[in-house]
């Protein structure tokens, strides 16, 4: 399948010898990593009229993959999926591309992020007057539960997350505390949170383990959250 990173290449250059190669900025998809469960996933929530039709992620193999694999997915759309080169590959042969969240691959747990290179990804969409235009982009992976952006999973996002407690926020605002993206800041943000607790981007961040008093606190905010659920 090596003849799929040069399908790739030639699609998008293609199309950029006839078009302007231009997206605008809020058309960007989000690849996360959760190093609790190893799901890495695409929230692909773009403008109408745009879509994701390839990416290639450098960095190891995956254990596992969880959509359009070598078939066709639930958009109808046909895909080629392989690992060469050092990256995990997507590429949509139909040119439609998909939109929306998807959990695309499982690696392994509790992985640095220092691991994957940048994703290297292509936007398929409409310029107007019935021409249709692509772009490639490169944009590093995010972290589940680094809510702020800084590469690291701790005290400050845990800091965001109980300052909106119980609000209705712009859904999957992460400075609002909605990294589940429903809207509501509860139970399910904190779980975010938690569960990828001093998880970082790379090696050399500085591991926050909770003193025995921030430990407690957290462990009281669970236990009176889930209490005032039940009641």
């Amino acid at each position: 399948m090596a003849f799929t990173r040069v399908l790739h290449t030639v699609l998008i250059s293609l199309a950029c010898l006839t078009m302007t190669c231009v997206v605008s900025a809020d058309t960007s998809p989000v690849f996360i990593y959760d190093a609790q469960t190893g799901i890495l996933s695409v929230n692909a929530d773009l403008d109408a009229g745009t879509t994701l039709v390839s990416w290639l992620i450098p960095g190891p193999q995956a254990t596992n993959i969880l959509a359009f694999e070598d078939g066709t997915n639930s958009q109808g759309n046909d895909w080629i999926q392989g690992y060469f080169d050092n990256k995990e590959q997507w590429i949509a042969i139909t040119g439609n591309g998909i939109t929306g969240s998807w959990d695309i691959a499982q690696y392994t747990t509790e992985l640095e992020l220092a691991v994957f290179g940048q994703v290297e990804y292509a936007l398929r969409y409409e310029a107007g007057g019935g021409i249709t235009e692509y772009t490639t982009v490169s944009a590093p992976i995010q972290l589940q539960g680094d809510l702020n952006g800084d590469g690291f999973v701790g005290l400050d996002d845990l800091d965001i997350v109980l300052g909106h407690w119980n609000q209705n926020v712009t859904a999957g605002d992460l400075l609002s505390g909605d990294p589940t993206g429903d809207g509501f800041v509860g139970l399910d943000d904190l779980d975010v949170v938690l569960g990828n607790w001093n998880a970082s981007t790379s090696p050399s961040s500085t591991m926050i383990v909770p003193e025995p008093v921030s430990a407690w606190f957290v462990l009281s905010v669970v236990f009176l959250a889930r209490r005032s659920l039940k009641d």
